[in-house]
Parts: C-alpha cells; structure tokens; sequence
C-alpha cells in the first residue's frame, strides 16, 4: 500500500476521501428531502429544499450545518479540505508536503461524521461478485448475509476504518515550509 507521507499517494488518497464525504452528504440530504415530503420531521424552507437537492457541495455542507448534522468547526474545515481537492482536480497541488497529512485529517474527519449523516445502522445494496476479502474485513455483515439484506453497524464501521488507518510519518507540524505549516494549521 502507497504511504500517504509521499506526495503523489496523499494526492490519490485526497480525492476518494472527498468523494465518499460528498456521497455521504448527498444521502443525508436525500434522507432529508424524504422526510421533509412525508412529514416525518420539520418542514424544511424552500431554500433549504433548494440546498438540499443542488450541486453545490458547500451549499449542502451549509444546510447540514444549519441543521446541526455537522459541527461548525467541521463545516469551516470541510470547505477548506474541499477547495484542496478542487485545487488538485484543476490546477494541480502546490502544498505537495502537507497533502498526505491533509488527507489524513480529511479522512478522520470523515469518518468521524459517519454515523451523524448515515444513521446507526444502514442497509447496503451489493452483489457477492464484488465482494472482495477486504470489503468483508471492513464489512464482516457481508459475510453471512445475502444481498438487500446487509445492515451495516455505522459505529463498528467507523471504528475498524479508523483502525485500518496509520497515522502518517510526518505531522503537519514537521513540515519544511513555513508558509505551507501555516496553510495546514490554518485548516
């Protein structure tokens, strides 16, 4: 496995991180959205439908704040971690020594929102062809259910990711550049 603390393996590690972050708020505001048309919770605004079902990930990022699904330093923060992955897809990364440690704080974060925009417990949709040894480590329920019927324990998920990742060699902290310490402490 490519350790995050090279440059180029922090970059790849940026993106399906943001990526999961963005389907995982997409899926809140769904829940949201369906509970909003079913009455089973508060009305939402029209504007907050609006957020809700947009493209814009920091408009959605903003109204699950509002709603107190994200904390608000978390929000501050995944706008940031955001713009760095936006920054590596269009113009490439200038900030190579801290973007491995990036992804690390950007993966934790992650996963630490799991369970407030996923549920405790969520069914998955899967096929055992694409079932693989690592998927059934991180996801034991696969192992002995059939397919719709998987739930997945979100808290057990989140702690055996959290456990299968390794800290990075160099912290934030450590990093050559002043300017670029700064950047990352800033985050």
């Amino acid at each position: 496995m490519c350790a995050i603390d090279r440059s180029h393996c922090g970059r790849i590690a940026l993106i399906p991180v943001d990526n999961g972050l963005e389907l995982m708020c997409h899926q809140k505001c769904a829940d949201l959205l369906f509970d909003d048309r079913h009455g089973n919770s508060r009305r939402l605004t029209p504007e907050q439908r609006s957020d809700a079902r947009g493209r814009a990930f920091d408009r959605k990022v903003l109204f699950l704040g509002e709603l107190g699904h994200i904390p608000p330093d978390q929000v501050r923060a995944m706008a940031i971690l955001h713009e760095y992955r936006n920054q590596l897809y269009h113009i490439g990364l200038r900030d190579d020594p801290i973007i491995g440690q990036l992804s690390h704080l950007y993966f934790r974060l992650t996963a630490g929102l799991l369970e407030s925009l996923l549920g405790a417990e969520r069914h998955l949709r899967w096929k055992p062809e694409v079932v693989s040894d690592a998927a059934r480590r991180l996801l034991p329920e696969l192992a002995t259910t059939k397919y719709r019927r998987a739930k997945v324990d979100i808290s057990g998920l989140r702690d055996r990711l959290l456990a299968a990742c390794r800290q990075p060699s160099m912290l934030v902290g450590e990093a050559d550049s002043d300017d670029v310490r700064e950047q990352a402490l800033s985050v």
